[in-house]
């Protein structure tokens, strides 16, 4: 039996998120941190959502230490360069742990 998501409205396609789901797992995380499991924690936080996509919310676009776009040029300069040294991979786990977007830097870089 297939797996189903609460993420999808009745035609397959994917919801948005809203203000009010991002408000509630924002207020969650602020509160009681991530939990032993993504999907435990869109339970608790009331949400009708996968774990996956509770993840890649938190991760990618709520989080309040990651740095979307409005790179200065040391910064650029300094990323672009882990990627001709490091390769994407290496260069990816580094600006992770160091609370950057890879996506949106991503497209600038490789070529």
């Amino acid at each position: 039996m297939a797996k189903t998501s609460n993420d999808k409205n009745g035609n397959g396609k994917r919801k948005q998120w809203t203000s009010e789901e991002d408000k509630a797992l924002t207020d969650y995380v602020t509160i009681h941190g991530i939990g032993p499991s993504w999907k435990s924690l869109a339970q608790n936080a009331g949400l009708k959502r996968c774990g996956r996509s509770c993840r890649a919310r938190w991760l990618n676009y709520l989080n309040p230490g990651i740095k979307h776009g409005a790179f200065t040029e040391e910064e650029d300069d300094m990323i672009c360069n882990l990627f001709k040294q490091l390769g994407s991979r290496q260069s990816n786990n580094f600006l992770y742990h160091h609370f950057l977007l890879f996506n949106s830097i991503q497209s600038d870089c490789i070529h």
